[in-house]
């Protein structure tokens, strides 16, 4: 789906709250929820197009295919992140949007900590 496309579905979606969300507020927080799912599997197929350039530039490459894939996975739980956090803060839960915000950030870190070994590994090598 394009961005038109996208910004349609998000249109509606507002139409139906407007309509539905005033006498009866659950209706509204499902059709956040549904439309955020539809938003994100329409662009979900594009993060997998992108997933696949990479790998395609690995191949043509000598990058090691390890440091990559932290790469992607690092930039796939930011985003799933941010997208859950969102979900949540249209359903007015903050508090459980910030509590998925602080385990993204958190499983980045542990994710991201064999790169940064390296790096000051390479870093301490040159200095020595």
């Amino acid at each position: 789906m394009e961005i038109t496309q996208i910004i349609v579905i998000c249109f509606i979606g507002v139409v139906m709250i407007s309509i539905l969300g005033k006498d009866n507020k659950e209706y509204g927080t499902y059709i956040r929820i549904v439309i955020g799912v539809i938003v994100f599997a329409a662009i979900f197929m594009k993060l997998a197009s992108i997933a696949e350039m990479f790998m395609n530039i690995i191949n043509k490459t000598n990058l090691s295919s390890t440091y990559i894939e932290v790469i992607l996975k690092i930039i796939g739980i930011a985003y799933l992140s941010e997208f859950g956090s969102q979900i949540c803060k249209d359903a007015n839960e903050a508090s459980f949007a910030t509590k998925i915000e602080f385990t993204g950030k958190i499983l980045i870190m542990v994710i991201a900590m064999p790169i940064m070994t390296a790096i000051l590994d390479e870093v301490s090598n040159f200095f020595v």
